[in-house]
């Protein structure tokens, strides 16, 4: 029959539904432990008397060789019992607190996380730690029952305190993972937001890239298109160059009777066809839109140089510059640019407008002044006044016939153009170069660099332009073409364009030059249309660099 220290072993033993012991268990245990201990000691005084009991039966009814033999081996004293009752008492209340450790284990597993993925290290640890303290201390059959004896309850007491602290280690880990793992959830949706801006963005630079491809090609098939159309034109002015010859031919091999030459005299004079041009209006038209682009390149090369000029000149100056002449002139953009309060950008604007102004002057005084001629030349000036006495005498078709031969002949007198501007070009950039230099307040020496690159440019304007005054002379005969600049001091909303239209420019204001050429036809009629309206530079610019300055 089992002793109550092994039911209650037992007992406290039976495994719960995870297959480890209850809490309740250990309550009943604690409870019970008085009494228990009551139990044990009383178990231990029957034994007691039961063993007495047997001994003294023993001692009376053995035989006399057990008598002998009982002498050296003496019975054991009460003393002996007693201790060895107190170690078997011992050894139950040991048992005890090994149970009732292995039940405060269970209980923790049962309230940790029951994946070992959410269990922290540290909870873990402290729990083996115990349960291998509890299977060491569990007693075995072949240990003696005095080594439990050395089993205290501080040492189950400092064990509770490990779990406990392990306890509390993991609801602060749990924290910390909580937190991560949000943390994470947040990158991952920023992540999310960057993958689908980057795909838009890869999606709309494949779109521009497609739309500029085609772009290109559209321009690359304008541009071979406007040759093609070039091309013809050529084509065109060349056999109706060559149909004229054969007509000639025609009319020469067949001479006229005597009696038909007084008839025929005045129709002789009309073998010159005024009726079809060399070249279209569109053409002429597009030949000064590329004059004017090339003066605007002229401008943005000339100021990107002087502010290169003029920076490092400004870094490396130690001595005093020697400055250039005053300007004496009273052009406004000069007085303007002489202002000591200039910044940078009213500096760019005025020198931008100076130098168009002035390119576009020289080029009108050259080339475009004339009716007849297509350069100025003081011998063949007396021809404008001959071809204003035919223009009032003769008819239009008469006027613009002797106006087409005089400048075909006229031609003829320049056979290098290039060569033949440069002396000009180097004396109008030189000219050009000092009044950037004033504007900077630098160093003479400073223009001669600039002027090199001026003189190249206006060499190749002043060839185009030469070419396009002999074209509208020669080549249109339909109607009358001429290049327009804009004449009057005030500005005509009507009669021209302010090339910086948002600076507030106003009907009325001051026109201080011209800014691009523009073009004009004339008719039979006497009615005038405008191909190209000119550009001005008003008043405006002036009030604008004035606010931008100070």
């Amino acid at each position: 029959m089992p002793r109550d220290g092994d039911e209650r072993r037992a007992r406290t033993d039976m495994p719960n539904h995870n297959g480890r012991t209850t809490d309740r268990s250990y309550a009943d245990d604690r409870r019970k432990e008085p009494n228990l201990v009551r139990m044990d000691t009383n178990r231990t005084k029957a034994e007691r008397e039961r063993d007495r009991g047997h001994n003294k039966s023993h001692d009376k009814g053995g035989s006399a060789h057990s008598n002998a033999q009982s002498r050296p081996q003496k019975t054991s004293s009460n003393n002996e019992i007693d201790e060895i009752d107190c170690i078997n008492a011992s050894e139950e209340h040991g048992n005890v607190y090994i149970t009732r450790a292995q039940t405060l284990a269970n209980a923790v597993l049962d309230l940790l996380p029951k994946t070992d993925e959410s269990t922290p290290p540290s909870n873990k640890t402290v729990i083996q730690q115990l349960m291998s303290f509890i299977t060491r201390s569990t007693p075995e059959k072949h240990h003696s029952s005095s080594a439990h004896a050395h089993i205290s309850p501080q040492r189950i007491t400092e064990t509770l305190q490990q779990l406990a602290q392990a306890r509390v280690d993991s609801k602060h880990l749990e924290g910390q993972l909580q937190e991560a793992t949000r943390t994470i959830k947040h990158k991952d949706n920023e992540i999310d937001k960057l993958q689908k801006e980057q795909n838009r963005l890869a999606q709309l630079w494949q779109t521009t890239s497609e739309e500029l491809q085609r772009y290109n090609e559209s321009k690359h098939e304008i541009m071979k298109l406007n040759d093609r159309v070039n091309e013809l034109l050529m084509e065109r002015g060349r056999l109706h160059t060559e149909l004229k010859h054969l007509s000639s031919l025609l009319n020469n091999s067949k001479p006229l009777p005597v009696h038909d030459i007084g008839t025929h005299t005045k129709a002789s004079l009309d073998d010159f066809d005024h009726t079809l041009d060399q070249l279209s209006e569109s053409s002429i038209k597009g030949s000064v839109e590329g004059l004017n682009d090339m003066i605007d390149n002229l401008v943005s090369n000339v100021l990107e140089r002087a502010a290169t000029i003029f920076a490092a000149e400004d870094a490396s100056c130690q001595t005093s510059p020697q400055r250039p002449p005053p300007v004496h002139q009273d052009h406004p953009l000069l007085l303007a640019l002489s202002q000591p309060f200039l910044n940078e950008e009213g500096r760019g604007f005025l020198l931008d407008a100076l130098i168009h102004a002035m390119v576009i002057e020289d080029l009108n005084i050259m080339f475009f002044r004339f009716s007849v001629t297509p350069i100025y030349h003081g011998p063949l000036l007396p021809l404008e006044d001959i071809f204003t006495k035919i223009s009032e005498l003769e008819s239009w078709n008469t006027s613009q016939r002797w106006r087409a031969i005089t400048s075909s002949h006229l031609d003829k007198t320049i056979a290098h153009p290039k060569s033949h501007f440069g002396e000009h070009a180097r004396a109008w950039g030189l000219e050009i170069a000092n009044a950037i230099v004033r504007a900077y307040n630098a160093d003479i020496s400073s223009s001669e660099i600039l002027h090199k690159t001026i003189k190249d440019e206006l060499v190749a304007i002043y060839v185009e332009a030469y070419r396009l005054s002999i074209s509208i002379k020669r080549d249109i005969l339909t109607v009358r073409v001429s290049v327009y600049l804009y004449v009057g001091n005030s500005f005509d909303p009507k009669r021209a364009e302010s090339v910086w239209a948002e600076m507030g420019t106003k009907a009325g204001d001051s026109v201080i030059g011209n800014y691009h050429l523009g073009l004009i036809k004339q008719l039979a009629s006497g009615e005038s249309y405008y191909l190209i309206v000119p550009q001005v530079i008003t008043q405006s610019l002036l009030r604008h660099v004035g606010q931008v300055s100070h």
